[in-house]
């Protein structure tokens, strides 16, 4: 089981530890990150009312809004100085 992370940020791990991972500790890798340029908060949720759609020929669903949403966000963290390796979109 994972006893040290080395890629989350800790606003990310704390969520881990009250689900998943107890005892989960981060390495002192991510307690150094500086803060996301641009964003008040290092971790943000995004909540809307636009729904998603059924593809058939895939048999699964998208949401229109949420791609338009996460490419405008990368272009915004590429406007703040980031580099395009430096962004990923999951």
């Amino acid at each position: 089981m994972l006893s040290t992370q080395h890629r989350m940020r800790p606003e990310i791990s704390s969520m881990m530890q009250q689900h998943f991972y107890e005892d989960l500790l981060n390495s002192e890798v991510v307690l150094s990150r500086p803060h996301v340029k641009g964003l008040q908060k290092d971790v943000v949720y995004i909540q809307h009312t636009n729904p998603e759609i059924y593809v058939e020929e895939d048999e699964s669903r998208k949401n229109v809004f949420e791609v338009n949403y996460a490419l405008s966000l990368a272009k915004y963290f590429l406007q703040q100085g980031y580099d395009f390796n430096q962004v990923c979109i999951l």
